[in-house]
């Protein structure tokens, strides 16, 4: 907070000191609705173990972690080729049909 201390110190006309004052209040609005969205996601990476497998990684967090999740999906939900399949071209393309209907696989949500 000293930042925010001198933020307020620094003197300001009328409508100035006004403006600021009018910002530094939506600003402490904003961090609160941004702490309680920090949780949530922490919380639910916390239920996915793929989530918190990937967290163990440096600098992968719970935002990265849960959104690589949400959106890769789990490995089980795409096709593995087989080696015969991929050297002789036979393979299709198999998107899983979780996204295909608009959501990530696991998510119930």
């Amino acid at each position: 907070m000293q930042g925010r201390k001198r933020l307020e110190q620094i003197p300001l006309g009328r409508w100035g000191a006004r403006r600021r004052k009018d910002l530094l209040v939506l600003l402490d609005q904003l961090n609160q609705r941004v702490d309680e969205l920090t949780a949530a996601v922490q919380q639910e990476a916390e239920k996915r173990p793929e989530a918190r497998l990937l967290m163990t990684h440096p600098g992968v967090g719970p935002v990265t972690a849960l959104a690589f999740v949400l959106i890769v999906g789990y490995r089980s939900a795409f096709h593995v080729e087989s080696k015969s399949e991929a050297t002789s071209g036979s393979s299709q393309p198999n998107p899983p049909a979780a996204f295909i209907d608009g959501f990530a696989p696991g998510d119930a949500t």
